[in-house]
This record gives structure tokens, C-alpha cells and sequence, in this order.
């Protein structure tokens, strides 16, 4: 699948995370605390990520499947 499809479903709330900045984003921006920085760093990650979709400097491959569930025999 084209990186570029993919990227409108980022979820960019853990990449704040893993930068130590806590929220939920979209509301993050908007935090008296973190909010300036947080922009920042969503606008530099942005950046990098439209370079690497215009270069193609990546690959999205994934695998899905669909298997049967069994409960071993408990019925709830």
C-alpha cells in the first residue's frame, strides 16, 4: 500500500508520548504547558514524514488473517 494513503490514520498521541510529552493529540496543540513545543515537534515530524512518502523512502507491507476462535469448550 502506498505510504501516502497512510499517513491521514497516524495516531500521533504515542509520538508525544515517546517524546515525554503527555496529552492526547489533537488537544495537546492546544496545552498551556506543552502545546508550543508539541506544534513544533508535530511540524518537524511532519516534514520528515512528507520527504520520506516524496522520496518513497519507505515500504508499508503488512499481513492480516482471519482465524477460527475456540473456546475449549467453556460456554459463557
Amino acid at each position: 500500500m502506498p505510504l501516502g494513503e497512510i499517513v491521514p490514520y497516524i495516531d500521533w498521541t504515542p509520538f508525544f508520548q515517546a517524546w515525554e510529552l503527555r496529552g492526547t493529540y489533537p488537544k495537546i496543540l492546544d496545552d498551556a504547558t506543552v502545546g508550543s513545543k508539541a506544534g513544533e515537534l508535530l511540524q518537524d515530524a511532519q516534514e520528515l514524514l512528507d520527504r520520506i512518502v516524496a522520496e518513497k523512502l519507505l515500504i508499508a507491507n503488512a499481513v492480516m488473517g482471519f482465524f477460527p476462535a475456540n473456546s475449549g469448550g467453556r460456554r459463557h
